[in-house]
């Protein structure tokens, strides 16, 4: 969407049968991933990945291509403060000469990990996913903004394991499946990345899910709503039906 200064958002989800929702890579690398929008009111969002490696050469991706956009436009211009560490030191990067999504780096010898930081500005306005996602009282998290992942591998063989920190109170909606939460941490089961490039979350201080279910459908339906007040998520009995 191009601008997000309306003051009410809504998604619908279907959340799938246990083991469907959630389908980590049948090979490929397992990324820790960490999303902390706990400064989303501020327009900060902050990750923290890390991802098994080797010693020599390594390439990574900011996501490029996202799933319903049809063109280049992955908001990595917003990226800023990346930075990279393995063994415990901070290794060099080195941005690619003909594709800004790309980024070099040379794992050190003996390092068998590498951890990846670097914080997504939400922009006040802009086209797609890459456009305004938060207000002081809620957040629309598109994962695609806030991880790298290595070259030479498809999106479907590689498995991130998400974990995402919202401000307290907020609640949230999404078709991931929880693995477990406490407090304002939620870690999601084990996912391919182009699933969860394709599951957003909504969150915010006021949040609302409406069960639109049909009858004798075995399948969970409902819609997530977050809005910048409780008058906003209001609904008609009429609306209800």
């Amino acid at each position: 969407m191009a601008s997000f200064r309306f003051r009410f958002f809504l998604v619908l989800i279907a959340l799938m049968l246990p083991g469907l929702a959630a389908v980590p890579a049948q090979s490929g690398p397992t990324i820790s991933l960490t999303v902390d929008a706990t400064q989303a009111p501020d327009m900060i969002i902050r990750t923290r990945q890390v991802m098994p490696v080797k010693p020599g050469p390594l390439t990574l991706y900011y996501p490029k291509w996202i799933p319903g956009e049809h063109e280049p436009s992955g908001p990595v211009g917003n990226v800023a403060g990346l930075k990279f560490m393995a063994n415990g030191n901070t290794i060099p990067w080195r941005r690619d000469l003909l594709d800004v999504f790309t980024f070099h780096v040379d794992v050190p010898a003996g390092a068998e990990s590498l951890e990846a930081t670097f914080e997504y500005l939400e922009p006040s306005a802009g086209p797609y996913s890459g456009g305004a996602s938060a207000t002081d009282k809620l957040v629309i998290v598109s994962w695609n903004q806030d991880l790298l992942y290595p070259a030479g591998v498809p999106a479907a063989d590689i498995t991130f394991k998400p974990t995402l920190r919202l401000p307290q109170g907020w609640k949230h909606g999404t078709p991931l499946p929880v693995e477990h939460a406490a407090g304002n941490e939620i870690t999601f089961k084990p996912v391919a990345l182009d699933r969860l490039v394709d599951s957003p979350v909504i969150a915010g201080e006021y949040y609302r899910a409406v069960d639109v279910t049909p009858p004798g459908e075995p399948i969970h339906h409902e819609i997530d709503m977050v809005a910048d007040s409780a008058a906003a998520l209001e609904m008609t009995p009429e609306l209800q039906k």
